[in-house]
């Protein structure tokens, strides 16, 4: 809850704006990465990491969806895009992990899935915090 309660203030005040969302995923693959390779010893530290780092995610993407919209017609409709569709997709990720988990026998691939996607979260929210709005089409 911290880092999302923080990320409009980093969102407003970290240039150049590809910082924050930066930072988000470097927490989070720090986590994911802990994980893989020390997964007992570092558990607190490796949780405390993906908190942070999804809580600002998180909190960068609603944030994002304000600052890319011109008025309140275009924040409405561009609300509705991305999380009606991110929470689609996201729907899918326990059950997909589960049966990674159940197929290999371990969560080294389920983990190593989780950073592939990461990759491409982070090319998404750097495409997300540049300085442009999203004008929807009638």
């Amino acid at each position: 809850m911290a880092a999302s309660f923080a990320a409009p203030w980093l969102q407003q005040r970290l240039r150049p704006a590809f910082v924050a969302p930066l930072a988000a995923a470097l927490l989070c693959a720090t986590g994911f990465v802990g994980l893989l390779t020390c997964p007992v010893s570092g558990a607190y530290l490796w949780m405390t990491a993906l908190g942070l780092g999804q809580g600002l995610a998180i909190g960068l993407a609603i944030g994002y969806i304000v600052a890319r919209s011109p008025d309140a017609h275009h924040t409405g409709r561009l609300s509705t895009m991305a999380q009606g569709i991110g929470y689609l997709i996201a729907c899918l990720g326990p059950l997909g992990l589960g049966l990674l988990h159940s197929a290999s026998g371990g969560w080294s691939l389920p983990i190593a899935v989780l950073l592939a996607v990461l990759v491409a979260q982070t090319v998404a929210a750097f495409g997300a915090s540049r300085d442009r709005h999203v004008l929807a089409s009638p």
